[in-house]
């Protein structure tokens, strides 16, 4: 709630100084050695205009300079243009986007090159999961904070199980079931191929990526099943085939 002023000036030691904010006196004080000034005025939100002017012997102003202050506790706001994504097989992530009136940015204590507040980086990953702690500070100190992270996936999901068949008999509709893992998550739509009798027959599993369990039913159709082809892909675009 105070800013401290250093200033040096021309005149001799011991001339009055003068500050005032909007024509009304704030404090008086002296010139020391070597023509150093230095004082302290109120700071709040709202900038507030202040004149310090160094007095001659008769009281009248011989040199006056203008100064703004105001009170910055609000942190800087860093937004990205896009959040890294959940997951990927790339070994690279490019991180864009604006730092508002950051002095300073860190990425897990490296500095990052502003231009205007604009910041464009490519960080490199590691297999697993890759934290990334985003750190802006400004001018006054005030620090915010966020932290990010992807998945780097190079490894197709784990397929535990497969079946195909009518649980209802013979007559009954086809049922296609299969269990997989992976660590960055499934996605929502597996495709397959299926053989029925003479007829082939393709579509799409639907997959909850809580379980792992990817489902299809399809119309009672008489006919032996044989199950071609299933491909189920994660999120970083890994694929595995059954």
């Amino acid at each position: 709630d105070e800013l401290s002023v250093f200033a040096a000036s021309t005149a001799a030691e011991g001339a009055e100084v003068l500050v005032q904010s909007g024509g009304t006196e704030v404090l008086r004080a002296l010139v020391g050695p070597a023509g150093a000034i230095s004082f302290s005025v109120p700071a709040n939100d709202t900038p507030t205009g202040y004149t310090v002017a160094v007095l001659g012997p008769t009281g009248l102003i011989e040199g006056r300079l203008d100064f703004e202050a105001v009170r910055d506790q609000v942190a800087p706001v860093t937004t990205l243009d896009a959040p890294p994504p959940k997951a990927t097989d790339q070994d690279e992530v490019t991180l864009t986007g604006d730092a508002g009136d950051a002095a300073q940015l860190t990425i897990n204590g490296a500095d990052v090159p502003l231009d205007e507040g604009r910041f464009d980086i490519s960080l490199s990953l590691v297999p697993g999961l890759n934290l990334f702690d985003l750190v802006a500070t400004d001018g006054v100190g005030n620090v915010a904070a966020s932290r990010l992270q992807t998945l780097f996936d190079i490894d197709p999901p784990e397929v535990e199980s497969v079946d195909v068949g009518r649980p209802n008999g013979a007559n009954g509709p086809i049922e296609i079931t299969e269990v997989a893992r992976d660590e960055s998550g499934l996605r929502q739509a597996a495709s397959y191929l299926l053989q029925v009798g003479a007829q082939e027959r393709e579509g799409f599993l639907r997959c909850d990526a809580a379980t792992g369990v990817c489902r299809a039913s399809l119309p009672a159709e008489p006919g032996a099943l044989q199950l071609i082809e299933v491909v189920i892909e994660d999120y970083a675009g890994n694929a595995a085939f059954r």
